[in-house]
């Protein structure tokens, strides 16, 4: 590698935003599935209204407020020495947020018609969804770290 490449600023999904933007995208996911499916399934466009306005939105705050959560809790995990390895780390943010996220996401996401014709109840909805999280949000946050130690071990 030459000077020219090292002094050129890349950007990294270690931005805060990225985070931020990143949960929005996975909380909204199953609502935005289900409604693409039971788009391409109907011939009318009923559920265009308000109701799906609701579970989008929903969906897209709880993202936001999960993402908030799941940078608070990796800035005060962080210890001076990064004691605790990454793979802990991203186990507590992943369990917290999926704790905390399965619940709201999870009763937004399967209370569509296409969950119940699925014969998914909200118990079990709510539970994959709260797997759901934990996975995604601990292995961004795995990722996350693991980047961070490479960063820290060129400096």
């Amino acid at each position: 590698m030459n000077t020219v490449d090292s002094a050129i600023k890349r950007p990294h999904f270690m931005n805060p935003a990225y985070l931020l933007l990143y949960g929005v995208c996975v909380a909204s996911a199953p609502v935005v599935a289900q409604f693409i499916i039971m788009a391409a399934q109907s011939s009318d466009h009923f559920f265009w209204g308000i109701g799906s306005g609701i579970l989008m939105w929903g969906s897209v705050s709880a993202g936001f407020v999960l993402s908030l959560v799941c940078l608070g809790l990796w800035m005060t995990k962080r210890s001076p020495l990064r004691s605790g390895g990454a793979y802990s780390r991203a186990a507590i943010v992943g369990v917290i947020v999926g704790l905390l996220g399965a619940y709201p996401i999870g009763f937004l996401a399967f209370s569509t018609t296409l969950a119940s014709s699925l014969g998914v109840g909200r118990p079990l909805g709510v539970l994959l969804t709260g797997v759901y999280l934990a996975l995604m949000f601990g292995g961004y946050m795995l990722c996350w770290e693991r980047r961070e130690a490479r960063r820290l071990m060129r400096a």
